[in-house]
């Protein structure tokens, strides 16, 4: 494993190399806030960052289940990136279960 180690450092790069991709401007921004939040929630060091932190960020905070979903999403991008580039060897989103979002019926009409 070489290159950073620091999640700060790490979460840099993913979003660069996201700009680079030319995701919508959307995309990013809401990454990028999912990230810096769960960058400051979780230890510093990325091999310090177990199931249980990811588990612990994910289920904290009083949010929509839509938000919930879509960190979830985030951090499942961030680590499958952090392995392909050879950041961490194993990907602790592997053993974190998707969030489960209700679905709703429509509303009737007035």
């Amino acid at each position: 494993m070489a290159g950073p180690r620091a999640v700060a450092d790490a979460t840099e790069q993913y979003l660069a190399s996201l700009r680079a991709r030319r995701v919508p401007a959307n995309t990013l921004k809401a990454y990028s806030s999912d990230l810096r939040c769960f960058g400051r929630s979780v230890p510093p060091d990325l091999s310090a960052v177990d199931v249980d932190a990811l588990r612990g960020f994910l289920g904290s905070g009083e949010v929509a289940a839509s938000t919930r979903r879509r960190r979830h999403a985030a951090l499942r991008s961030f680590y499958r990136w952090l392995v392909r580039e050879e950041l961490l060897d194993v990907n602790p989103m592997e053993r974190v279960d998707a969030v489960f979002v209700p679905t709703r019926l429509p509303r009737p009409l007035p």
